[in-house]
């Protein structure tokens, strides 16, 4: 697959995170549909094919976790690519390790800059 033809379905409840990290992916020519949480990302998941999840791991409603388990049992799995920042109970790196025990690859713990989360869709888009 052209690297850039990939769709990704960015799900994340921060607003200016959200807005920053799709215009980070759309201005690398990736074709991005956006979400702010994990409820509606399963019911997008269920209509359309994304080749890349970035979904956050902390979230109202259905977290990352939650989505990891829906995505797990999908014929067609999008590879999912997991951020956080930490939680009240968990850090971004415990939330991260459960992600990848989980399936998803190329963790990023946020803050992140503009090259980590270009690279980490570019690392897993080349699997």
């Amino acid at each position: 697959m052209n690297d850039k033809s990939a769709r990704i379905l960015l799900v994340e409840d921060d607003e200016a995170g959200s807005a920053v990290f799709s215009r980070i992916l759309r201005d690398a020519g990736y074709d991005v549909a956006v979400t702010s949480d994990g409820r509606e990302a399963i019911q997008l998941l269920k209509k359309e094919n994304f080749d890349v999840v970035l979904t956050d791991m902390l979230m109202p409603n259905v977290d990352g976790v939650e989505l990891l388990i829906f995505i797990r049992s999908m014929p067609q799995k999008p590879v999912v690519v997991p951020m956080s920042g930490g939680g009240s109970h968990l850090s971004a790196s415990q939330m991260l390790s459960l992600a990848v025990k989980m399936g998803a690859l190329a963790p990023l713990v946020k803050p992140f800059t503009r090259d980590q989360l270009l690279g980490a869709i570019a690392s897993v888009l080349q699997r």
